[in-house]
């Protein structure tokens, strides 16, 4: 919305010529904006009351007070929940009013949407790292009390939380929402006084001219910058700028980053126990090992007799109840262990007769693992992928017409053909791009929360893996995921690509969701009659071969997908190279 406040270049010296800047516009501008804030803060704030009552089936009183229910059982404020959801609604709505006016500022000073764009991604970035991962006991806590993130959580409103201004203790919430309004109030300013003296000829004064100058030599720098990353990759400048792909791009990097949890997981104590074991003993099988199963049974054994003697001799009053809790916390401490004897014992077991298939044996932590290669592992982001996609490769032929420059291509003899394979090939690059991205993240999230290791081990020493009948190292296989997601994410690029020859952006957008997003979607939502056609499903090499196995059969879908690529290329050939203008 802030962008689309937004004029063209040449618009906006029109409108900056008047006498006062069209200074009324904005003033009209300016509501419209936080009305809009408030309407999207309402619709998803209300959605998810819907939600939360369709899943739980529970009456909602809403005018019973908040302390009314545990959490906010220590809250201050004397209010009921009806007045409590719309004081959220408004908070949020103000909150989004404040972010769009700042890019919507910095963009009327600089002109340039994208790197006005690049930069609040940066920074929302590092306001997430800085939420996500201080703690409230840090010195550093301020960063996370003011912050935007923690204005959308309730706690901002709800806890009693006290800060020190000017060494007086003032209440948090109050100071954020009096420096969030203030932040408005002069933003807001700062608009109507840009456009009432940012005229085209005459330099603004002051701060103002500052400002300007900072904004044109960081556009010359941008400018310098995408010529020598699109030096001679003209068709890739025209997706990423002229296609707003960039914004694509920066967005699904954000999801990306939004998406990887960098809070530590819970372990059992019997899961705590195995990570540290597997961290000395795991690897290839030996007489090690062995031995130390012996010697953790042979302890635990020994514990559990002691306490069954204590048991009896307290039974009969030999020993005091003393005596007889110390032996039971003992035994207690040492089931941990006996857990872990057993799930050892067992995983060597099954990975022992791997050697007489010609595989060597090794002891691997198969948690990480395990959460990877499980059939719905990727969903989310096989579709955010795909999302991206999407949008990204939705105008390719179509910026022609928008640039007038179809009707010059479709005069020449072949209708620019090298121009068309040009276009063609540009997309095979940043598919690989993406889902190399996309996959890492994944990788990188399991190792970073299980650590995984071992990865020159065969696949069939996972449990979760020992059905296939590939005879590959773990790393292997995590290659032929990737390489299996990217070919067939091209595939999906490149019918979009094609689609793109036949109708506007929009249009393209609203079909290839309708084909590759939303059967998706509701596969995700368990609606399994859609898993047949979801990309979600096709893309995943790993989900696909757990469900069906190896066979012809089981990538009928991925055959058919190819074949419509290919005609849809030679249709959109056809299109761009044989249509011919008079």
């Amino acid at each position: 919305m802030a962008i689309s406040f937004v004029s063209e270049k040449n618009v906006n010296l029109l409108i900056n010529t008047c006498k006062n800047g069209r200074r009324i516009l904005k003033m009209k501008q300016l509501p419209i904006l936080i009305l809009f804030s408030l309407f999207f803060s309402f619709a998803i704030y209300i959605s998810e009351m819907l939600i939360s009552l369709k899943i739980y089936d529970a009456p909602m009183n809403l005018y019973a007070l908040i302390q009314s229910t545990d959490i906010f059982s220590d809250c201050i404020l004397h209010i009921n929940f009806l007045q409590l959801f719309a004081i959220h609604i408004l908070f949020k709505a103000i909150i989004a009013s404040m972010i769009a006016l700042a890019i919507w500022l910095f963009i009327s000073l600089s002109s340039n949407i994208i790197f006005v764009s690049a930069i609040a991604g940066v920074i929302t970035a590092i306001e997430l790292l800085l939420y996500k991962n201080i703690s409230a006991q840090s010195n550093l806590s301020i960063f996370k009390t003011f912050n935007i993130f923690s204005l959308f959580d309730y706690r901002s409103i709800s806890e009693y939380n006290l800060v020190s201004v000017f060494s007086k203790p003032v209440r948090a919430e109050k100071a954020v929402w009096i420096i969030v309004l203030l932040i408005i109030f002069i933003i807001s300013a700062l608009i109507l006084i840009s456009a009432n003296r940012n005229y085209p000829i005459k330099s603004p004064k002051k701060a103002f001219r500052i400002l300007h100058v900072l904004f044109d030599k960081l556009s010359e720098f941008y400018a310098k910058l995408q010529s020598v990353i699109y030096a001679g990759r003209f068709e890739t400048f025209k997706i990423m700028h002229i296609g707003k792909g960039l914004l694509v791009v920066i967005a699904f990097l954000l999801i990306i980053g939004f998406n990887f949890n960098t809070n530590p997981l819970v372990f059992s104590s019997t899961e705590a126990f195995l990570n540290d074991y597997y961290e000395e003993y795991g690897g290839e099988l030996s007489e090690k090992v062995y031995k130390n199963i012996e010697k953790m049974r042979s302890e635990a054994d020994a514990v559990e007799s002691e306490y069954n003697f204590k048991s009896e001799q307290y039974a009969s009053g030999e020993i005091s109840l003393e005596e007889y809790e110390l032996a039971a916390a003992k035994n207690e401490a040492y089931d941990t262990q006996r857990k872990a004897v057993d799930k050892l014992t067992e995983q060597i077991d099954r990975i022992e007769s791997l050697s007489q298939k010609g595989i060597k044996p090794v002891l691997v932590n198969e948690l990480g693992y395990n959460n990877l290669f499980y059939s719905q592992s990727n969903q989310t982001q096989i579709l955010i992928l795909i999302c991206a996609v999407v949008i990204l490769f939705s105008s390719v032929f179509f910026i022609e017409k928008g640039s007038n420059m179809l009707i010059l291509n479709h005069c020449s003899k072949n209708g620019r053909k090298q121009l068309y394979f040009k276009k063609i090939f540009t997309v095979i690059p940043k598919t690989f791009t993406l889902t190399l991205v996309s996959y890492l993240s994944l990788i990188l999230q399991n190792n970073y929360l299980y650590k995984l290791g071992n990865m020159n081990a065969n696949i069939h020493n996972l449990e979760c893996l020992q059905e296939i009948n590939l005879n590959l190292s773990i790393a292997e296989y995590i290659i032929l995921n990737f390489i299996f997601e990217f070919i067939f994410v091209t595939v999906v690029g490149l019918i979009i690509t094609s689609l793109s020859a036949f109708m506007p952006q929009l249009a393209v957008i609203i079909i290839s969701a309708c084909l590759f997003i939303l059967p998706s979607a509701l596969y995700m939502i368990d609606i399994y009659s859609a898993k047949e056609i979801s990309t979600s499903y096709l893309l995943n090499f790993n989900a696909l071969i757990l469900d069906k196995g190896i066979s012809i059969g089981s990538f009928i879908m991925h055959y058919a997908l190819i074949v419509f690529c290919i005609v849809m290329l030679v249709l959109s050939n056809r299109k761009w190279c044989l249509t011919k203008e008079r």
